[in-house]
């Protein structure tokens, strides 16, 4: 597993469950790095959908062979990753 260790969803939980189910690294376990990461960093110029988006297109390309995993990732993402990116935007306006 990652030494990323975050507390986002995509890399701290999504990485573990495909873990348990799978027994093996999860082949989009460097997706979520890179999305975790614009999620955090509030000096990377994207919205919150741009990442999303580009998660799931990375998914899809490393892991392929499970869209509707994928899919199932994305929505969810979409419906709760606002309480991780809200975070990220409340820090920045605390360093202003």
């Amino acid at each position: 597993m990652s030494t990323h260790t975050q507390k986002y969803a995509c890399s701290a939980m999504l990485s573990k469950i495909w873990f348990k189910l799978t027994n093996k690294k999860p082949p989009f376990e460097n997706c979520c790095v890179v999305h975790d990461t614009q999620y955090r960093d509030s000096t990377t110029p994207i919205t919150r959908k741009e990442a999303d988006e580009q998660l799931l297109k990375c998914m899809n390309e490393y892991n392929s062979n499970a869209s509707i995993f994928n899919k199932v990732v994305y929505s969810l993402i979409r419906s709760f990753g606002w309480l991780f990116f809200k975070e990220r935007k409340e820090s920045t306006n605390e360093n202003k």
